[in-house]
């Protein structure tokens, strides 16, 4: 594989922000499975997720003042910027979402055990969000509201 260019990043960890200079590589060979396909150094992935611009230190420890210590969003805001990281509350709360994605993507062993027994993993996915939309005018009010169903967050596995 030959670099094929570099992309710089910025990532806000714990101990800072960490200026990132990624070699992107990308095979020229037409017979080779990942023929022009951007191959991303794997130690970008131990800092941060994709398109994120903190690191994942900064995500465990949100999740841990929420679940541990159960501190609210704001509290947990306040908690970071006492430690000097400017984060505003919104992204505290996308953080928190992104660490429990990743915190539910986890497979104990019965689980372990139950998706090589099945060869598969079936995910169900739950929650139900209601949106209410005003009726068009004209129509006499006979459209009062849709039902929307949306995922919550990942679910749990199914069994045979």
């Amino acid at each position: 594989m030959r670099i094929r260019y570099e992309n710089r990043r910025t990532v806000l960890t714990l101990s800072g922000f960490e200026r990132l200079r990624l070699k992107i590589q990308w095979c020229e060979n037409p017979a080779c499975a990942r023929h022009h396909r951007a191959y991303r150094p794997e130690a970008e992935g131990q800092l941060t997720l994709p398109h994120h611009e903190f690191g994942l230190d900064v995500i465990a420890l949100i999740g841990s003042l929420r679940h541990r210590e159960h501190r609210s969003v704001p509290e947990i805001h306040v908690t970071l910027r006492e430690r000097g990281l400017l984060i505003s509350e919104r992204s505290v709360t996308n953080l928190l979402d992104r660490y429990d994605e990743l915190v539910a993507t986890v497979l104990d062993a019965p689980n372990r055990a139950a998706v090589a027994a099945q060869g598969r993993v079936i995910l169900a996915l739950d929650g139900l969000c209601i949106f209410r939309r005003k009726a068009p005018s004209g129509n006499g009010g006979k459209r009062p509201g849709r039902t929307v169903k949306a995922p919550s967050r990942f679910g749990e596995f199914a069994h045979p």
